[in-house]
Protein backbone atom coordinates (compact mmCIF):
# COMPACT_ATOMS: atom_id res chain seq x y z
CA UNK A 1 0.00 0.00 0.00
CA UNK A 2 1.67 2.93 -1.49
CA UNK A 3 -0.86 5.86 -2.08
CA UNK A 4 -3.46 7.19 0.22
CA UNK A 5 -5.94 9.71 -0.49
CA UNK A 6 -7.13 11.59 2.12
CA UNK A 7 -10.26 14.12 0.88
CA UNK A 8 -9.96 17.33 2.99
CA UNK A 9 -13.46 19.16 3.23
CA UNK A 10 -14.49 22.08 5.04
CA UNK A 11 -15.27 20.43 8.68
CA UNK A 12 -13.06 22.29 11.28
CA UNK A 13 -12.03 18.53 12.50
CA UNK A 14 -10.42 17.53 8.79
CA UNK A 15 -6.94 17.40 10.54
CA UNK A 16 -8.47 14.39 12.54
CA UNK A 17 -8.59 12.75 9.99
CA UNK A 18 -5.61 13.28 8.58
CA UNK A 19 -3.60 13.03 11.39
CA UNK A 20 -5.04 8.92 11.34
CA UNK A 21 -4.08 8.73 7.78
CA UNK A 22 -0.88 9.95 8.53
CA UNK A 23 0.03 7.84 11.81
CA UNK A 24 -1.52 4.82 9.53
CA UNK A 25 0.72 5.81 6.32
CA UNK A 26 4.00 5.36 8.63
CA UNK A 27 3.01 1.93 9.41
CA UNK A 28 3.32 1.15 5.37
CA UNK A 29 6.13 3.54 4.40
CA UNK A 30 2.81 5.01 2.25
CA UNK A 31 2.77 8.51 0.29
CA UNK A 32 -0.14 10.40 1.74
CA UNK A 33 -2.13 13.23 -1.10
CA UNK A 34 -4.66 15.14 0.73
CA UNK A 35 -7.48 16.63 -2.14
CA UNK A 36 -9.39 19.19 -2.33
CA UNK A 37 -12.78 19.57 -4.90
CA UNK A 38 -14.02 22.90 -5.69
CA UNK A 39 -16.16 24.13 -8.49
CA UNK A 40 -15.07 27.45 -9.81
CA UNK A 41 -16.31 28.40 -13.47
CA UNK A 42 -15.64 31.74 -15.46
CA UNK A 43 -17.91 33.23 -17.38
CA UNK A 44 -18.21 36.86 -19.10
CA UNK A 45 -18.25 39.34 -16.98
CA UNK A 46 -16.35 37.48 -14.13
CA UNK A 47 -12.66 37.57 -13.26
CA UNK A 48 -11.11 35.70 -16.12
CA UNK A 49 -8.54 33.64 -13.46
CA UNK A 50 -11.57 32.45 -10.77
CA UNK A 51 -10.48 29.34 -11.03
CA UNK A 52 -6.22 29.95 -10.35
CA UNK A 53 -8.11 32.19 -7.57
CA UNK A 54 -10.30 29.34 -5.90
CA UNK A 55 -6.96 26.76 -6.98
CA UNK A 56 -4.76 28.64 -4.67
CA UNK A 57 -7.00 29.08 -1.88
CA UNK A 58 -8.03 25.43 -1.88
CA UNK A 59 -4.06 24.99 -1.65
CA UNK A 60 -3.95 27.45 1.21
CA UNK A 61 -6.81 25.57 3.01
CA UNK A 62 -4.67 22.20 2.69
CA UNK A 63 -1.39 23.27 3.56
CA UNK A 64 -3.75 24.82 7.07
CA UNK A 65 -4.99 21.54 7.87
CA UNK A 66 -1.49 19.87 7.07
CA UNK A 67 0.40 22.37 9.42
CA UNK A 68 -2.03 20.62 12.26
CA UNK A 69 -0.57 17.41 11.83
CA UNK A 70 2.60 15.35 12.91
CA UNK A 71 3.93 14.39 9.60
CA UNK A 72 5.76 11.18 10.92
CA UNK A 73 8.75 11.45 7.98
CA UNK A 74 5.66 10.61 5.80
CA UNK A 75 5.32 12.29 2.43
CA UNK A 76 2.07 14.35 2.06
CA UNK A 77 1.24 15.97 -1.00
CA UNK A 78 -1.39 18.26 -2.44
CA UNK A 79 -3.94 17.52 -5.23
CA UNK A 80 -6.83 20.13 -5.86
CA UNK A 81 -9.29 19.17 -8.38
CA UNK A 82 -11.99 21.86 -10.47
CA UNK A 83 -15.02 19.77 -10.65
CA UNK A 84 -17.01 16.73 -9.52
CA UNK A 85 -15.57 15.18 -6.62
CA UNK A 86 -15.96 11.51 -8.40
CA UNK A 87 -14.90 12.45 -11.29
CA UNK A 88 -11.52 14.50 -9.15
CA UNK A 89 -10.88 11.22 -7.54
CA UNK A 90 -11.25 8.85 -10.53
CA UNK A 91 -8.49 11.03 -12.22
CA UNK A 92 -6.14 11.03 -9.34
CA UNK A 93 -7.00 7.20 -9.26
CA UNK A 94 -6.15 7.20 -12.72
CA UNK A 95 -2.86 8.81 -12.80
CA UNK A 96 -1.23 7.61 -9.44
CA UNK A 97 -2.88 4.71 -8.46
CA UNK A 98 -3.91 5.48 -4.99
CA UNK A 99 -4.17 2.30 -3.05
CA UNK A 100 -6.87 3.59 0.03
CA UNK A 101 -9.35 6.32 0.74
CA UNK A 102 -9.18 7.61 4.38
CA UNK A 103 -12.67 9.64 5.06
CA UNK A 104 -14.41 10.46 8.20
CA UNK A 105 -18.19 8.97 8.19
CA UNK A 106 -19.92 12.42 7.46
CA UNK A 107 -19.23 16.05 7.53
CA UNK A 108 -20.42 18.18 10.26
CA UNK A 109 -23.58 18.74 8.84
CA UNK A 110 -25.39 15.73 8.70
CA UNK A 111 -28.14 14.35 10.56
CA UNK A 112 -27.16 12.06 13.61
CA UNK A 113 -29.18 9.33 12.61
CA UNK A 114 -27.21 8.73 9.43
CA UNK A 115 -23.63 6.99 10.06
CA UNK A 116 -22.34 8.18 6.67
CA UNK A 117 -22.79 11.37 5.14
CA UNK A 118 -23.95 12.69 1.47
CA UNK A 119 -20.12 13.39 0.50
CA UNK A 120 -18.78 10.02 2.24
CA UNK A 121 -21.69 7.85 0.83
CA UNK A 122 -20.95 9.07 -2.73
CA UNK A 123 -18.00 8.36 -1.96
CA UNK A 124 -18.28 4.24 -1.06
CA UNK A 125 -21.12 3.82 -3.57
CA UNK A 126 -19.30 5.62 -6.89
CA UNK A 127 -15.72 4.42 -6.88
CA UNK A 128 -13.95 1.05 -7.11
CA UNK A 129 -11.24 2.74 -4.50
CA UNK A 130 -10.61 1.07 -0.88
CA UNK A 131 -12.35 3.23 1.41
CA UNK A 132 -10.90 3.10 5.41
CA UNK A 133 -13.93 4.90 7.16
CA UNK A 134 -12.06 6.71 10.60
CA UNK A 135 -14.60 7.88 13.00
CA UNK A 136 -14.23 11.28 14.44
CA UNK A 137 -11.75 11.33 17.07
CA UNK A 138 -10.54 8.22 16.74
CA UNK A 139 -7.00 7.96 17.04
CA UNK A 140 -4.86 5.28 15.08
CA UNK A 141 -3.73 1.97 16.86
CA UNK A 142 -2.86 -1.10 14.94
CA UNK A 143 -6.07 -3.13 14.14
CA UNK A 144 -7.02 -6.62 16.02
CA UNK A 145 -10.30 -6.90 13.88
CA UNK A 146 -11.59 -5.51 10.50
CA UNK A 147 -14.93 -5.35 8.89
CA UNK A 148 -15.38 -4.69 5.65
CA UNK A 149 -18.38 -4.49 3.19
CA UNK A 150 -18.82 -4.92 -0.54
CA UNK A 151 -21.39 -3.25 -2.61
CA UNK A 152 -22.25 -6.15 -4.42
CA UNK A 153 -19.69 -8.64 -3.95
CA UNK A 154 -18.54 -8.63 -7.57
CA UNK A 155 -15.07 -7.58 -7.44
CA UNK A 156 -14.64 -4.70 -10.56
CA UNK A 157 -10.92 -4.06 -10.04
CA UNK A 158 -8.20 -6.95 -9.73
CA UNK A 159 -6.67 -5.15 -6.85
CA UNK A 160 -9.82 -4.14 -5.31
CA UNK A 161 -8.66 -6.54 -2.02
CA UNK A 162 -5.08 -5.41 -1.59
CA UNK A 163 -5.13 -3.31 1.45
CA UNK A 164 -7.69 -5.16 3.08
CA UNK A 165 -4.93 -8.12 2.57
CA UNK A 166 -2.05 -5.62 3.49
CA UNK A 167 -4.01 -4.84 6.33
CA UNK A 168 -4.68 -8.02 7.85
CA UNK A 169 -0.68 -8.91 7.00
CA UNK A 170 0.49 -6.25 8.50
CA UNK A 171 -0.99 -6.00 12.10
CA UNK A 172 -2.75 -10.34 12.16
CA UNK A 173 -6.16 -9.21 12.30
CA UNK A 174 -8.83 -11.27 11.89
CA UNK A 175 -11.15 -10.14 9.18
Amino acid sequence: MKKILVPIGTSPDAHETLQYAVDFASEFSSQVFVMEVFNAQSSAGNLANIEEIVAESSREHLKEVIDKVNAKNVDIKIATYNGDLIDGLKEIDGELGIDLIVIAPRSNDIREELYLGYTSGKIIKRTDIPTLIVPRGTVFKPYKSVLTAFKSGVLKRKRILDALIDIKKKFNAKV
